[in-house]
């Protein structure tokens, strides 16, 4: 056809920038694509345990792993030896971020 003939006498350096679009494209929408089917198999969730002393700490679950962040189990001043932290209980306490020291 003509729009055949038209772009195979483009010189390479109009063709190639065609060329990386459209791959670009085409790999945007595979990428898009699965992530949409594996969705379901990476979802991030809260997930719960108890220390008994101290009461419920709410975690994030990730598809590999169990993630607690910033548990207090000690409290000090400056240059002093730590003691046990207070208990939050019937509160559940988050763990899903980490907190100032």
């Amino acid at each position: 056809s003509d729009a055949y003939a038209f772009e195979q006498e483009q010189p390479w350096y109009v063709r190639l920038p065609i060329t990386a679009a459209c791959l670009a494209l085409l790999g945007f929408l595979v990428f898009s694509l699965a992530s949409m089917i594996a969705a379901p198999y990476f979802q991030i969730v809260p997930t719960y345990i108890e220390i008994p002393e101290l009461g419920w700490v709410e975690g994030t679950l990730f598809p590999s792993s169990c993630v607690f962040k910033g548990i207090r189990y000690g409290v000090a001043e400056r240059f002093q030896p730590p003691e046990s932290a207070p208990p939050w209980k019937p509160r559940t306490l988050s763990a899903r971020d980490y907190k100032p020291a």
